[in-house]
């Protein structure tokens, strides 16, 4: 019988820990479109907003800033 039509298999078989497997993969592909959509939402807040915003790495090197924030400081980031 092949697996697609398998309803419960055994635990501790074969099917069974691909059919785990399969479970864990959808949940995960879930929770990275999840990230992927609320990370492309917060981009489009932060470019978006007039506030200047910015942010930088524990040495204090700013890595990240927005237009407004461009603006404000008359300069591009260097990359």
């Amino acid at each position: 019988m092949p697996l697609s039509e398998s309803r419960s298999a055994p635990a501790g078989s074969i099917e069974q820990a691909l059919e785990d497997c399969r479970r864990e993969l959808a949940s995960a592909r879930a929770l990275n479109q999840r990230f992927q959509a609320e990370r492309s939402e917060l981009a489009a807040v932060l470019e978006g907003s007039r506030d200047a915003i910015w942010s930088w790495d524990p040495d204090g090197t700013i890595v990240r800033w927005n237009k407004a924030a461009e603006h404000l400081f008359a300069t591009a980031p260097r990359r």
